[in-house]
Order: C-alpha cells, then structure tokens, then sequence
C-alpha cells in the first residue's frame, strides 16, 4: 500500500513539472529554476524504507537570491500537518525529525497545496529579482 502510494507521489510530481532525481535508495522530488538557471530547488526526499524529510535548499535558494523565509514557511506549514513534526529550530528550512510516507498519506492533499503555495512564492520572488 505505502510502495502504490510512492508511486502515487511520483506520478502527481512529475504531473505538476518537479524533477525526480533518482539516487540508489531514494528519489528527491525538486523544482528546477523557474528563471531557467538548471538549478533545482529541493522539495522532499524520500527512503527506500518510506521516511520522508524535506529538502535541503538553503545553498540553492542563497545561490538563486531567493528568500530562506520562503523555505521557513514551508517546513511550518507542512510541520504542522504530520503527527510528532515541528520546524527545526536550527535550521528553519527543515524539520526535526523524518516523517513517513504512513502519515504523510492522510493529509497528502493539504501537503501538495503547501509545497505548490510554496513554488508560486519562489516563482514571484525569483521573477521580482529578475526584474
């Protein structure tokens, strides 16, 4: 059931323009650059065991100009939305501890409306900069 609902993540990310990068025991899910730099942007990993933990973007999004408040509100938001997550208060663009695809399933559709919230405000502060 967790392996169909990877493959669910998979199928839905690629659907919505991410980049999956596939590594020997985990895919990340990604946004390349919307400003087209080739740059891509970590949005979550997952493990061949089904733990999940959000990207580590800071270096990207410093290299791209955009705002590490951005990554901040995603690992608040989506932090809030699974069971025994908070936002790591050290490095704010992540959270403090690995979740699992088990308890990301329940709440995937608010998680997705999060992560999409997140790249429309990368997008519109990228295009700010290019201005």
């Amino acid at each position: 059931e967790i392996a169909n609902f990877a493959r669910q993540v998979i199928k839905d990310a690629e659907e919505k323009g991410f980049f999956i990068d596939w590594n020997s025991g985990s895919f990340g899910i990604k946004l390349l650059d919307p400003q087209g730099s080739g740059v891509k942007i970590s949005i979550l990993n997952v493990d061949r065991n089904g733990l999940i933990y959000l990207g580590y973007c800071q270096n990207q999004l410093n290299k791209l100009g955009l705002p590490l408040e951005l990554s901040y509100k995603l690992a608040k938001e989506t932090a809030e939305l699974l069971p025994g997550i908070l936002q790591n208060t050290e490095t704010k663009y992540t959270w403090n501890k690995y979740s699992t695809l088990k308890d990301l399933k329940p709440v995937y559709e608010d998680f997705m409306k999060v992560v999409l919230n997140y790249v429309e405000a990368l997008k519109r502060s990228g295009e700010r900069n290019s201005e």
